[in-house]
């Protein structure tokens, strides 16, 4: 990766079009920076801003000029002092910038009202800029790049990994025999649909080159757990005819557009 300019020492270039802003917050933070064809631009995500990234991000993005703001429903009922313009909960929101930009949200969990809410952010919007051949997403996948001393040591985590978020198998899925298989069949579909190279995470780290081999095959590592679980949640007397095609859709209505 390198930055945009001389000028420019936090808004890092990740492909054409395509830049990544990592700040700090609890937790690793990010803004992503998505150039449209109309010379205008997407800012993906959040972070607090210090004075150095503020001026960075006015210079950039031309005087940053105001913007209306588009949230998750979670983001506009708890951001309440934000003057948000629309939910990514509507197909047609999350189909504005399309075809430079597609949005979906993972099937198999709840993304409008996820319990418990302060914790439960397994479910998040995932944002594909085509021309740079990245994903934005927030916690559903976890990019491990330098894993610390707790995710080395206690989680066993590898640098340069990926997994998916530990919530996984307790409160991200919904409680059916269905919702595991709705994920894999979800996930394996946007694998096939997106022609990505990148996946830019939003509190881990960033793969850069190789992310969908590498996704690839974070799923197939994850589908016996995935299965042991739709076994669990039916008494272990797992229906044969059930593979996720013909499952109930138990998501958001409109959880794909088109």
């Amino acid at each position: 990766m390198s930055c945009v300019g001389s000028n420019f020492k936090q808004i890092v270039r990740i492909g054409e079009g395509f830049w990544n802003i990592r700040g700090s917050y609890r937790y690793k933070g990010i803004v992503n920076i998505a150039r449209l064809q109309n010379g205008k631009f997407l800012l993906i995500d959040a972070v607090p801003l210090n004075d150095e990234l503020k001026d960075e991000l006015v210079r950039f993005t031309d005087n940053g000029n105001a913007a209306p703001h588009y949230g998750t429903p979670r983001h506009l009922r708890r951001l309440t002092d934000i003057q948000w313009v629309g939910s990514l909960q509507s197909c047609e929101i999350r189909s504005k910038w399309s075809p430079e930009i597609e949005m979906r949200i993972p099937a198999g969990a709840e993304f409008a009202e996820p319990l418990p809410e302060r914790t439960n952010h397994f479910s998040c919007v995932f944002v594909y800029h085509r021309e740079s051949k990245t994903i934005h997403e927030d916690d559903t996948i976890m990019v491990i790049s330098d894993p610390g001393f707790f995710l080395r040591f206690l989680g066993g985590m590898k640098p340069d990994s990926m997994t998916f978020h530990q919530s996984m198998c307790n409160v991200g899925l919904y409680p059916t025999p269905e919702a595991p298989y709705q994920f894999i069949d979800w996930l394996t579909a946007l694998i096939n649909d997106w022609d990505f190279d990148n996946v830019v995470g939003a509190h881990i780290g960033n793969k850069i080159g190789g992310a969908k081999e590498q996704l690839r095959a974070a799923l197939e590592a994850a589908r016996p757990q995935l299965e042991r679980l739709s076994k669990k949640r039916i008494g272990g007397n797992l229906s044969s005819s059930m593979n996720g095609e013909d499952a109930p859709d138990y998501n958001v209505n409109g959880c794909e557009c088109g």
